[in-house]
């Protein structure tokens, strides 16, 4: 089973094939049409035990056509049956958003539950869909730091090799079993904790003005007590991306590096990311910019409001991609 995409005349310009392919005699068949345009298209196709059904990853809904706009990057699990060319959203009142990987999403269990990387705001995580409820239900899987990646399946499917990070931890290498605790393997980089000083993270979700509660985590800077501190003493530096990705709480060298040389740093997910559910990802669907904007102002007036020790009058900023105009 493949997918491949086949550009059209008319918005949002392309759409996806997906097809079967027989490898004893070559036939090669559509099984359905996904209209899914360029940037999320159906992906990370796999195919149930029973032979007849295969889930991908795709969109929350089909693009164009006049059907509502959507983040697209909040992306969620599809079930196509390969007989009669039907397909639907499986994963519905979730928070998360589901990503692929080299052998992953997989089917364990006789079929009866998908395992899938996803998104859980700033935490990247692995979790078990069980099939049987309607809509599916998810489960996390025991994770071992903040943020997983680069996931590799057994060809059993019973074990899986990771990196695993956190905003004062840099990667490592990890081995689980699906049903068991995380054991770490290797620490490339663990010499590095022993001869530079991290800089802590603080949480300080916020709820924002529009009432959701906003993800945001701030670095304190090297050499400075905050208690301590004189007023308006410490420049602060504010990141966000501002488009429809959360910034992943991984280890950053750039926010360390900042906060070593006496800066503070706050980092916000505001409104329009994906990984808190559906509604908060649509807040930029036709209007990007005033929700996400909104936000990260809030949480900087909510961090000079709780640490007069920080100058409001050397505050800067920074985002990449969307967040650099943000």
């Amino acid at each position: 089973v493949y997918a491949r995409t086949v550009p059209q005349t008319e918005r949002p310009w392309f759409h996806t094939e997906i097809r079967t392919l027989d490898l004893a005699t070559g036939a090669d068949e559509l099984a359905a049409t996904f209209t899914g345009g360029w940037e999320v298209r159906p992906q990370a196709l796999a195919p149930h035990p029973d032979g007849r059904r295969v889930a991908f990853i795709g969109p929350p809904e089909e693009v164009g056509g006049g059907r509502a706009e959507h983040n697209v990057y909040n992306k969620q699990i599809w079930l196509l049956d390969l007989v009669d060319g039907s397909f639907e959203r499986v994963t519905t009142g979730l928070r998360y958003a589901f990503a692929g990987a080299r052998n992953l999403p997989a089917w364990r269990d006789g079929g009866r539950r998908l395992v899938v990387p996803a998104n859980a705001g700033g935490r990247e995580l692995l979790v078990g869909l069980d099939t049987r409820p309607d809509p599916w239900e998810a489960e996390e899987l025991p994770q071992a730091r903040d943020v997983g990646g680069a996931w590799s399946l057994s060809p059993d499917n019973d074990w899986v090799a990771f990196t695993a990070t956190d905003p004062v931890t840099p990667r490592s290498l990890w081995l689980q079993s699906i049903k068991g605790s995380p054991e770490e393997l290797a620490a490339p980089d663990r010499d590095l904790l022993i001869r530079f000083e991290v800089a802590g993270v603080r949480e300080v979700p916020f709820t924002g003005p529009g009432g959701e509660t906003i993800e945001a985590w701030g670095y304190r800077p090297l050499g400075v007590d905050l208690e301590t501190a004189p007023p308006a003493s410490i420049p602060l530096i504010v990141y966000y991306y501002g488009g429809s990705s959360p910034t992943s709480r991984s280890f950053n060298t750039t926010h360390q590096f900042w906060a070593a040389n006496g800066y503070g740093v706050l980092v916000v997910n505001p409104r329009g990311a994906h990984g808190y559910g559906d509604q908060f990802a649509d807040h930029h669907a036709g209007d990007w910019g005033p929700a996400a904007a909104a936000d990260i102002t809030a949480a900087v007036d909510m961090l000079l409001a709780r640490h007069p020790q920080l100058n409001p009058a050397a505050v800067g900023c920074y985002g990449g991609s969307y967040g650099g105009f943000m």
